[in-house]
């Protein structure tokens, strides 16, 4: 218990520590390991003062300086005890009739008993406070005192900010961010889970749909969009209490110029990358072929695509965690945002189908971009016959062959999504590079 209490006084960084009588109640061994303890804190800088009660001479040699007192508390002997308590024993057998201290006696009882404190015979009947106060011993102290209390002090000059190398800080923030999300499966495990369970139930739906009909088509880009909606709200909703939980302890540690936020937000930034990619590679691995989308090349790109758009929306969610002040306020206004960003994505309304006076909303909202790639992925390649983009369409609507592809004898999957979506798997370097933007907006402005 008495440890325990010295660790809470050195965690609150206090430059001196009073203690009273710390091996009072404990056994010899106890008392020992607890004046080890305070040994070590005074060598790191503190200074210790504390009172003790018929001291082993274990115990009283490690002590550096003595302050004596008699009933009363007049102030008896004030100086260092020296090795051994040489300086203590020299200044007291200097006294006339003290008796000299035997062989292996301890220090400690010896000086009680000469000033009459002790519980032995042995006292001198001298007024100990007095000669100390006329003694040359007091002297010298009080010249010591007067010297530090007028020394000028250098100012301490700090090179940096934080106490640690950036190089230090980079990598114990980094190791940080790995532990703290490998303790946290309730965040990571589930939403490699959730994306399980969705795939699955996706392909259940979808796995006999003919992507070359119609309706089939429609159904189609309407699963990728559903997709695209589920996989990426849930990692917005996901990092919200993780991040605003984290944030508390980010602002006390940025207080104490613990790290620099450079490192902290790095680390958010990197630790994502890895479990969004697992979770969305396993979701890819089922839900692409479950549901009968075809072309090895072509599921690589989807996945990448769907990468992209998740790893924006998790750094969407800490952006507002940081900017906003509760769980509640950045839920409530990221799916305030997030409604608007899907109703403009181009799906329904098609792209070719809203208003000219709302196309701005299609062409700013970031999610229409990684639409376009995940459709034109799955549906506008064709690259040789065996795509499905090359496929011919069955049952166009006589209207839409006529207003929209110019009586056109035969519509493919690729001329329809390119027409009704305005989808183009030739956009997609472009559309990369505004995913990868809104990417690098989304965490820098969460740094500022």
């Amino acid at each position: 218990m008495k440890r325990l209490t010295i660790g809470v006084e050195l965690a609150s960084n206090a430059s001196i520590l009073f203690l009273d009588e710390p091996t009072s109640g404990l056994d010899a061994r106890a008392a020992l390991r607890i004046m080890k303890g305070l040994t070590e804190v005074a060598k790191s800088g503190r200074t210790v003062v504390c009172t003790i009660h018929q001291p082993s001479s274990e115990v009283f040699k490690m002590f550096d300086q003595l302050l004596l007192l008699k009933r009363g508390g007049h102030t008896v002997y004030f100086g260092p005890l020296g090795t051994g308590s040489a300086h203590l024993i020299e200044y007291l057998e200097a006294i006339p009739d003290t008796p000299a201290i035997k062989p292996g006696h301890n220090p400690a009882t010896w000086m009680l008993e000469v000033i009459g404190a002790g519980t032995a015979a042995g006292a001198v009947e001298k007024d100990f406070a007095a000669l100390y106060s006329a003694s040359v011993a007091k002297t010298d102290m009080l010249t010591v005192l007067q010297e530090e209390s007028n020394m000028k002090r250098a100012e301490m000059v700090f090179t940096r900010k934080c106490a640690a190398d950036p190089n230090v800080q980079c990598k114990l923030v980094l190791q940080r961010f790995v532990r703290m999300y490998w303790r946290t499966p309730s965040y990571n495990l589930t939403r490699i889970l959730i994306n399980v369970a969705l795939s699955i139930l996706f392909g259940i739906i979808y796995c006999q749909t003919t992507y070359s009909s119609f309706s089939g088509l429609n159904a189609g880009v309407g699963i990728v969009f559903l997709a695209s909606l589920f996989i990426g709200m849930m990692g917005f909703n996901n990092v919200l209490p993780l991040y605003v939980q984290e944030r508390a302890s980010f602002y006390r540690e940025r207080a104490c110029e613990t790290y620099s936020a450079v490192w902290y937000f790095l680390g958010s930034t990197l630790i994502e990358i890895p479990y969004v990619f697992v979770s969305v590679v396993v979701f890819s691995v089922i839900f692409y072929p479950f549901v009968g989308f075809v072309g090895w090349s072509q599921g690589v790109l989807f996945t990448i695509y769907l990468f992209l758009f998740v790893l924006m929306q998790v750094y969407f969610g800490q952006l507002l965690a940081c900017a906003l002040p509760s769980i509640e306020v950045a839920s409530t206004i990221g799916g305030l945002i997030s409604s608007i960003f899907f109703l403009f994505m181009g799906f329904n309304p098609p792209t070719s189908q809203i208003p000219a006076g709302l196309q701005w909303l299609n062409t700013i909202v970031p999610p229409k971009y990684a639409l376009s790639l995940l459709v034109s992925a799955a549906f506008a390649t064709c690259e040789n016959p065996n795509d499905l983009g090359c496929a011919t369409m069955s049952d166009v609507p006589l209207s839409l062959i006529v207003y929209k592809f110019n009586n056109a004898p035969k519509v493919t999957v690729k001329q329809y999504i390119e027409t009704m979506f305005q989808m183009h798997s030739s956009d997609a370097g472009s559309n990369v590079a505004v995913l990868c933007g809104c990417i690098a907006a989304f965490r820098l402005l969460g740094f500022l």
